[in-house]
């Protein structure tokens, strides 16, 4: 499962964060018991559902400082 995230995020330029590795493997065991989990497609939906919020976070914390947006080649998905 992780491996395919891993790929999920490796096209978006992203890397796994100890912590968000650990996060995801959790959620991953707590949702393959739920009736409608969809391997390939839960994963895709949960990466851009923390995807969208890490975006949020670095937008307010950056305009909330002032600052421009940066341009990073590369982002710790956490």
């Amino acid at each position: 499962m992780l491996k395919i995230g891993e790929l999920f995020l490796a096209k978006q330029n992203y890397k796994w964060s100890a912590s968000g590795r650990e996060a995801l493997e959790g959620y991953f065991a707590a949702r393959k018991l739920l009736r409608h989990f969809s391997n390939a497609r839960s994963i895709r939906n949960a990466l851009d559902r923390a995807r969208l919020r890490q975006a949020n976070r670095i937008e307010w914390s950056r305009a909330a400082a002032g600052s421009p947006l940066g341009d990073e080649s590369e982002e710790t998905f956490d």
